[in-house]
């Protein structure tokens, strides 16, 4: 579109998808700040803030302060932006390409959730009453890529605890990653964790992440025709990733922090969602070895994770059923209700209807799972007792409380849980892989095949595809 100028004898060309629109909130906003010269503007307004001071690497605080936010404003002003023709001609336009694309849901209103954040931008970006092309440029430029686009993203983060040492970014995919952050970081997604202004359906504790902690970003990208589902996508995106990273192995502890839009969004308010500490308890060792791992895992185990999610129809019932019960057994408070979770994923793996369950399952996993000799006896051995106490704790006799004696030896209770935690983790991965190209039942005669001949060639070269 040409823009004629006074400062300049020929036209200002500027390139934009929506040459109406564009003149429509141009003029509206040169009206706009015609009225804000008349009234004495700066001083701008404010709102109370919580400001994070790190006292040292290893603390901070907050300290309530106040910060000029200019678009603010336009607050008083919304009677008389209202009478203004430009207004009505600004609302109409951005109806008329919102109603065409169907893409906005219903409770968004134009005026506040396209308009006013337009002018609001503006004021915030350039402080200024005086009218410049390129501050308003920057202002519209993100309303025209909503309303250009059929998809949009948000960014979600996640903090973790308790990790070891490792580089300051590791990227998992092209929409994951975990990273150290510095004290800027800190203090740039801390705010976004106490913006003013409503929330909406849950409140979440104010809190930021300390300089040198890690935390993991989420992008969750859908159609702008979900949008209004905002607060279900965020969740499921947590819940994908909370299960992705206990499938991974990485150790630890994870909260949801916050999150924040890519580009403009026309919502008035915030979502929130439950701050809850979930357990990861895979390995702590973020080195080289450790990371090299997690990263192999990340793509299956995402993908696995959101098939669990929104078509759990479309995965073997086998590895469903054991991927669900070793993922939930983390939230689960008690070494009895993990041993029980862990047992009937390995009997969803490792049997069929009316077998020997307490002989065949111990010797079908250990073959499965076993690298060399030794570490077959030894899964023999922990998962014959294992099976011996699930039995027995499901009909109310023993509780794991004493020492468990394994092939001679007394270990705690919680070696023996992590011991069974890891089989089961390595075995579930097996499957997943063995899944891609075979089913249960051919798995389980590669198994038995290899308990005869002693050949463990066909048996690996399942899951190796």
């Amino acid at each position: 579109m040409k823009i004629m100028t006074t400062a300049e004898p020929t036209p200002l060309v500027i390139a934009v998808r929506y040459p109406r629109l564009y003149e429509a909130l141009r003029t509206l906003l040169k009206e706009t700040l015609d009225l804000l010269r008349k009234e004495p503007v700066p001083p701008w307004p404010t709102r109370p803030i919580l400001k994070i001071v790190f006292d040292s690497a290893n603390s901070s605080h907050s300290e309530s302060a106040t910060e000029e936010f200019p678009g603010d404003v336009l607050n008083g002003l919304q009677s008389q932006l209202e009478s203004l023709p430009s207004y009505r001609t600004a609302v109409d336009e951005i109806d008329s390409l919102l109603h065409s694309a169907e893409r906005m849901p219903s409770f968004a209103p134009t005026s506040q959730g396209f308009v006013l954040p337009v002018l609001s931008r503006y004021l915030d970006i350039h402080r200024s009453v005086q009218f410049d092309e390129t501050a308003f440029q920057g202002a519209y430029g993100y309303v025209e890529d909503y309303l250009a686009t059929d998809a949009l993203s948000v960014r979600l983060y996640f903090s973790l605890f308790g990790l070891g040492e490792h580089e300051d970014e590791i990227k998992l995919s092209d929409s994951h990653r975990i990273y150290k952050v510095n004290q800027a970081e800190a203090r740039r997604v801390g705010r976004l964790t106490s913006l003013p202004g409503p929330r909406w359906p849950y409140s979440w504790p104010i809190a930021w992440p300390a300089p040198g902690t890690h935390l993991l970003e989420a992008i969750t990208r859908f159609p702008k025709r979900e949008s209004g589902n905002l607060a279900k996508l965020l969740g499921d995106e947590e819940a994908r990733t909370t299960r992705a990273l206990r499938l991974t192995g990485v150790g630890g502890s994870m909260q949801y922090l916050t999150y924040e839009d890519e580009g403009f969004s026309p919502f008035p308010f915030r979502f929130g969602l439950p701050a809850t500490l979930k357990a990861l308890g895979g390995s702590t060792d973020l080195t080289a070895t450790g990371l090299q791992k997690i990263k192999q895992r990340w793509t299956t185990a995402y993908e696995l994770s959101s098939k669990l999610l929104k078509s759990p129809e479309t995965v073997a019932s086998h590895v469903r059923i054991s991927a669900v019960r070793f993922t939930n057994s983390f939230d689960k408070g008690l070494s009895e209700d993990k041993l029980i979770d862990y047992f009937i994923a390995f009997e969803a793996l490792f049997t069929r209807e009316d077998d020997a369950v307490s002989y065949r399952l111990p010797l079908r996993a250990s073959i499965f799972s076993g690298d060399d000799a030794a570490e077959r006896e030894r899964i023999f051995r922990l998962l014959t007792v294992g099976y011996k106490l699930r039995s027995a704790l499901a009909h109310g006799q023993d509780q794991l409380t004493q020492p468990i004696k394994v092939g001679g030896k007394k270990i705690s209770p919680r070696e023996f849980i992590d011991d069974i935690h890891q089989i089961l983790f390595n075995a579930v991965h097996r499957f997943v892989r063995c899944s891609k190209v075979s089913r249960k039942d051919e798995v389980i005669r590669a198994i038995e095949g290899t308990i005869v001949s002693q050949d463990r060639g066909t048996l690996e070269k399942l899951w190796a595809e």
